[in-house]
Formats: structure tokens, sequence, C-alpha cells
């Protein structure tokens, strides 16, 4: 009866183990496509906007937690036409826990005043207002702390040390 313990307790464990793994791989994965994402972004072109709203947006979180979300609406001119936008950049969109840290990012886009847009050449309507250079560093740690920790208990189960 023993034996039916410790091979179950085996076969967990190496389930566990890969699947935490998996769980790491798919992290860096999400993380490397979108730092492809946004070098493809480079070749974005710059031009002038004017912004023809503001609001902070509320919403709550998975948890039911409030949170906080500056939306600037601009309106921009690309290749003759003229175009609305509102994403403020690349990446995930801007949330706080606080509304007055949402109204301070606003407090640089007033109504009516002039901003840098950068547009997607080969779709303007794809447009942003800063680019930052945004890699999810969350899915790059944790993705490498689980895949270590997978690695950790390979080996401990591989080398007995656990049996």
């Amino acid at each position: 009866m023993d034996a039916f313990f410790d091979d179950l307790l085996f076969v967990s464990l190496l389930v566990y183990a890969l699947f935490i793994g998996g769980v790491g791989i798919y992290l860096l994965i999400i993380a490397w496509c979108h730092k492809k994402w946004e070098e493809g972004c480079r070749s974005w072109v710059k031009t002038k906007g004017i912004v023809i709203a503001n609001d902070v947006i509320i919403d709550n979180d998975l948890q039911g937690r409030m949170r906080y979300s500056p939306m600037v609406q601009y309106n921009f001119q690309a290749k003759r036409h003229f175009y609305q936008g509102g994403r403020m950049r690349l990446g995930e969109p801007l949330q706080f826990r606080r509304q007055s840290s949402a109204k301070k990012v606003l407090a640089d886009f007033s109504l009516g005043s002039k901003v840098n847009v950068l547009y997607n050449p080969a779709n303007p309507e794809d447009a942003v207002l800063a680019r930052d250079d945004y890699i999810p560093s969350h899915c790059v740690l944790i993705g490498m702390f689980l895949i270590m920790l997978a690695i950790l208990l390979l080996s401990a189960i591989y080398s007995g040390w656990l049996f």
C-alpha cells in the first residue's frame, strides 16, 4: 500500500511541476509577443492632435475593487483624413486605485490642448497618445520564477530527494 501512495505522490508532483513550468513558459511567451508587437509600432508616424474629451472612467476589477481609468478622446489628421482616437498608450490601459491619480494624468490633457499622436501608417485608426516601451514585466518575472520552481521540483523528484 505504501508503494501505491509513493507512486501517487510521485505522479502528482510531476504533474504539478509540469503545470507550473507550462504556466511560466506561457507567461514568457505573452511577454515576448507583446515586445514583438511594440517593435512593430516603432515605425508609426507622429502628428498633432486636439483633445476633444477627457474623463475618469470608474469600473470594478475582478475582485470587486473600484478602479479609475483616465479616458482621453482626440482628433487628428492623417493622410488628408480626420480620425478620432481614444487610446492613451500602447499596452494595457492605465488604471488607478485612487480617482485623484487618474485626474493627475488628465491634467496634461485639458480640452482643446494639442497632443502628440502616433498612428499606424497602414491603419491610421490605430493610434495612441504616448509611446512607452511597456513590456508586461510581471509576466517575465512570474514566468521566470515559475520555470525555476518547476526545475527545482523536477530536480528534487528525479534525484530522489523527495522519496
